[in-house]
């Protein structure tokens, strides 16, 4: 228990940890479970509240009770720093070091670079449309103008200006339409609406929406709400700055908006645009290079599972079970290598989740074609459902294991 020399300690420390874990992208479930270790380390009597934007703690005897609220926020999804935030926590948590030293490591951390710069995060947003566009059958002159798209998305949204950071989905998405249209004349004959997609898939909020069913199913209804409504905001500023590209190119074009359809090529091809994407996701959010094969072999693997599995029993228990078969291999690989599952799971996941889907209903929807966008929309739900039921049956029958010291 917390005394009165220690408690400003071991309170920064538990405030601090749990305010950096949501900065580099922990979700609410995983802040829920360092809160409560924490808590059993210092305040055992105390009280304490995860939500998706604040942290509070109230704790302390009677009459005399003190109460801390910290706020929380995303500000990037950064893999390797959240597994060593992690390694500190257990060490601290579990008496190995005092909360002084825990303080001075979560600086440390906290103060590295990214193990990439800016020029190779941009790199990793240009492949990624580039292999997503071959996944979902483009021909090679879309995948190149997906390239583009990204490149453009990835400077508008990786600048420093805060002004130019709010606007950055519409902005991006209005430049995307451009970019396709106009690139039509010079590149031939390619679709347009899968082009704007995968340029932008990296801005798709597929992997927010899962992550907040998730949450809802963990009794966070809160959060998962708040997680829900803000992918469904992004979905719809990404529709308006379509809708507003059509308009200008209106201008001098016919092409109007609409929706997409995703034809896979062979077996051979998806496994090498696979291995594109999930090198360019682990650059992206920042994936040790030694843990760049586990990924490949993983993400290929869940990829085939959800494209075939989709093919023999519809496209729901496609995402359902390449989601058990990713959590399965992730936190066997966690076991056997002693890191963070998320190492694995993150990346991975992201080419599962039904971002594009949902973009494709909000644009029928725009388009006045309602039943088509309601059916769509509810397409996007029951697929990320699917992903979390997955995803849940697999942690079930074999978690990372809780106490396994991370290295």
């Amino acid at each position: 228990m917390i005394t009165e020399r220690s408690d400003n300690n071991d309170l920064d420390f538990t405030t601090k940890a749990i305010s950096l874990l949501a900065k580099y992208g922990a979700s609410v479930i995983e802040l829920q479970k360092t809160a409560s270790r924490l808590m059993l380390r210092f305040l055992k009597d105390g009280e304490y509240l995860v939500m998706s934007g604040a942290f509070c703690i109230n704790y302390g005897v009677r009459f005399n009770h003190k109460t801390v609220m910290v706020p929380l926020t995303n500000s990037e999804l950064n893999v390797s720093k959240l597994q060593e935030l992690t390694g500190v926590v257990e060490k601290v948590a579990d008496g190995e070091c005092s909360s002084v030293e825990g303080l001075i490591e979560l600086s440390i951390v906290d103060a590295k670079k990214p193990l990439y710069g800016k020029l190779l995060t941009v790199f990793g947003w240009a492949m990624s449309s580039f292999g997503v566009a071959i996944i979902f059958g483009s021909n090679w002159q879309g995948a190149i103008v997906a390239t583009v798209i990204s490149v453009v998305a990835a400077m508008i949204n990786l600048n420093n200006i805060d002004k130019l950071k709010v606007l950055g989905n519409p902005l991006a998405a209005f430049f995307a339409v451009i970019i396709a249209v106009g690139l039509t004349d010079v590149f031939g004959n390619y679709s347009v609406p899968l082009v704007i997609v995968c340029g932008l898939i990296t801005l798709m909020p597929g992997f927010s929406l899962t992550q907040g069913i998730s949450e809802i199913a963990h009794s966070h209804i809160v959060s998962g709400s708040a997680r829900l409504m803000s992918a469904l905001i992004t979905l719809l500023m990404l529709a308006v700055g379509v809708f507003i590209g059509y308009k200008v190119v209106g201008i001098y074009s016919s092409i109007q908006p609409g929706t997409f359809s995703v034809t896979p090529g062979s077996w051979e091809v998806i496994v090498i645009a696979t291995a594109i994407v999930m090198i360019s996701l682990g650059i992206m959010f920042n994936v040790s290079c030694k843990r760049f094969g586990a990924i490949v072999v993983v993400g290929i693997l869940a990829t085939l599972t959800m494209i075939y599995g989709g093919k023999v029993g519809g496209c729901y228990l496609g995402a359902g079970a390449a989601t058990f078969v990713l959590i399965i291999l992730g936190n066997g690989y966690a076991r056997w290598r002693k890191c963070g599952a998320a190492i694995i799971k993150v990346p991975c996941i992201m080419v599962l989740v039904p971002g594009s889907v949902g973009f494709n209903g909000v644009i029928s929807m725009l388009s006045t074609n309602m039943e088509s966008g309601m059916e769509t929309g509810l397409m996007m739900m029951m697929t990320a459902v699917s992903l979390v039921v997955g995803g849940l049956l697999a942690d079930g029958i074999f978690p990372q294991h809780p106490r396994q010291k991370l290295t």
